[in-house]
């Protein structure tokens, strides 16, 4: 019989070697009814559970076979990896007590898992035991010396307790960090900055003092100090993942992919975390190679299923490479992202499409930027059509421009919450509800108008004077995540400027460095004060021949409009505007301006300029 259950071990190792692991964990099995006790096919079928996500599942498997073979490595490696899944299930189901009984079995056996003794304080932290949170951070900071994320909570937890001394003491270079870490997680980067800089001024060779001191420039946006410093952390402390991971992150902000896959690489091979898989894998959509970045998303979920940020920026690469359906499933992990508003209403009255409408209320609400909004207005009408009573909640911003776009649909500001009774969905999850696939995206033309009365009034203020109008926008909001890459200065635009038509700035804001250069300069008409909202900004659109823009809501707003609207996009650009190709299917107006990996705008300007002059020609031949 032992044979007989050796025999079907084997058949099963073969399929589940071949990635078929259902039928190889119905073997082990079978193999374990004839021998309950046989380690191999105990710790096997463990394992085949734990591989598909189920860890509740193998995890007996595995406890049964370390205590038949307890001094088997792997056996009691995987049982640790098994514990850590099932804590980890458990506390995103909000089952805190259960995940904190899983961890504190976890880190019993395994004192030495950083991340489980992490893990365990974050949950402590959460449940308001501050004490004891603040003794799982020291555990973790036994079992991995300097880790910054340990130190940062550390001294979150000790501020929380009143003891500011503690967390702030500056008598040797861990807590000294720890000060510093604590001030950045309360949000006060400037003084944390202050801390990070004394720190390697007085401990010159405490590598975490210099990842803090990256870090935090990162967040300040000084990129290349920030790379400055992080190349310090990693001479300093080579085998630091973290600190590699840091070091990628930065470099990829700056641009430099190559140099930022490199560090990834790095990363993953010391510890192969999801966040550093994913990170891998959002440098290698960069640099255009999409099934590789698709298969290294897929590999971080596979490591940490319960990881939004690697699933989230995953289907940002799916959307872009045009597999919408995948996409937009995978999409709704955006709700994990840190300071989404997806969820902010709660899962009680969430419509995902699997009920009718027909006569229920259904709010429609914005969750990310104004461009955002603008663009995925377009399917608020098809709820409509469904029966629904539709309200949209839209920024304040946007009110003056949106009420009254759609016959039947109720326009409310931001602040408005569902009431009792009606169903809501985030605006952008509508494409799923929907079933929207590239070639039948909806309202590709006009779906936004602006009002005849703000035309009138901004035409008596600019007359024109006989040639054709053209509103050009060359930066955007300074505070957005790709602005480094996306906005232009002013003095870009110079060769540009020089066609034979009438510049007027659409921007309501400039950076106060510009507004002399603009002055100065005398073709480009700024008239930015004077724009109350986006009801006039619309105006200024229509009265426009052509809109020049970088990637900025009010792109989106003239593509809206179904104005012509010529799009200055980076590469590697936003998921919307796909990765080759100068149309799009979001706007018929639209015609994309792509800047290549690695080049400068220099070059595509010169394109703009030449397609603006051919195109001045010919409405005059018109």
């Amino acid at each position: 019989m032992l044979a007989a259950a050796l025999e079907l071990v084997r058949q099963g190792f073969a399929l589940h070697q071949a990635g078929r692991v259902g039928e190889a964990s119905a073997l082990y099995d079978r193999a374990l009814a004839v021998a309950p006790g046989l380690f191999d096919a105990l710790h096997l079928r463990g394992v085949a559970a734990c591989q598909a996500g189920r860890h509740a599942e193998g995890l007996p498997f595995l406890e049964r076979a370390v205590a038949a073979r307890p001094g088997d490595a792997a056996a009691r490696g995987n049982l640790v990896l098994a514990r850590f899944g099932v804590a980890r299930a458990l506390r995103e189901a909000g089952r805190l007590e259960e995940a904190l009984a899983a961890y504190d079995a976890l880190v019993v056996l395994a004192p030495e898992h950083a991340a489980g003794q992490f893990n365990r304080a974050n949950l402590l932290r959460a449940l308001g035991r501050l004490e004891a949170a603040v003794a799982g951070y020291d555990a973790a900071l036994a079992a991995r010396p300097g880790d910054a994320a340990a130190l940062l909570n550390r001294g979150g937890a000790l501020l929380a307790l009143g003891r500011g001394e503690a967390a702030l003491a500056p008598e040797d270079p861990v807590p000294a960090v720890n000060r510093g870490a604590a001030l950045r997680s309360l949000g006060r980067r400037v003084e944390a900055l202050g801390c990070a800089e004394a720190a390697v001024a007085r401990w010159p060779g405490h590598a975490p003092g210099w990842d803090l001191l990256g870090v935090v420039l990162g967040d300040l946006k000084r990129r290349e100090a920030a790379l400055v410093a992080l190349q310090r952390a990693v001479a300093l402390a080579p085998e630091a993942a973290e600190v590699r991971g840091h070091l990628a992150g930065t470099l990829r902000d700056l641009g430099r992919f190559e140099a930022a896959l490199a560090e990834y690489e790095v990363a993953v091979a010391r510890d192969g975390s999801a966040g550093h898989l994913a990170g891998r894998a959002g440098v290698l959509m960069d640099l255009g190679r999409g099934e590789e970045a698709l298969a290294g998303f897929a590999a971080a979920v596979a490591r940490d299923p319960a990881d939004g940020e690697a699933r989230a920026y995953g289907s940002l690469a799916l959307l872009a490479m045009g597999r919408w359906r995948e996409g937009w499933a995978a999409y709704e992990w955006r709700g994990r992202m840190p300071g989404s508003l997806m969820e902010r209403f709660g899962a009680h009255g969430r419509w995902r499409g699997e009920m009718p409408v027909a006569g229920r209320r259904v709010m429609l609400f914005w969750e990310q930027g104004l461009g955002d909004t603008i663009q995925f207005l377009r399917f608020v009408p098809l709820v409509r059509a469904l029966g629904a009573e539709v309200v949209v909640s839209v920024q304040d911003a946007l009110l003056p421009l949106a009420r009254g776009f759609a016959a039947g649909v109720e326009v409310v500001g931001e602040a408005v919450r569902p009431g009792a009774g009606d169903l809501h969905c985030p605006i952008m999850s509508l494409p799923l509800v929907l079933g929207v696939e590239p070639g039948d995206v909806p309202a590709s033309g006009e779906y936004l108008s602006a009002d005849p009365a703000r035309m009138a009034g901004w035409r008596a203020r600019l007359p024109g004077d006989g040639r054709p109008r053209v509103g050009v926008v060359w930066s955007g909001n300074p505070l957005h995540a790709n602005d480094r890459n996306r906005s232009l200065p002013f003095a870009a635009l110079g060769g540009l400027l020089g066609a034979d038509v009438e510049w007027v700035c659409l921007q309501k804001e400039m950076r106060a460095e510009e507004r002399a250069a603009v002055a100065a300069d005398g073709r480009v008409r700024f008239i930015g004060e004077a724009i109350a909202d986006f009801a006039d900004t619309a105006a200024l659109v229509a009265l426009c021949d052509l809109v020049i823009s970088v990637d900025t809501s009010v792109a989106h707003l003239a593509g809206a409009m179904g104005r012509p609207v010529w799009l200055l996009v980076p590469t590697p650009a936003d998921w919307r505007w796909g990765t080759e190709g100068e149309e799009s299917p979001w706007y018929a107006g639209l015609r994309l301006f792509r800047r290549g990996r690695g080049d400068s705008w220099d070059g595509v300007l010169a394109h703009v300029r030449v397609a603006l002059e051919a195109w001045r020609d010919g409405r005059g031949s018109g």
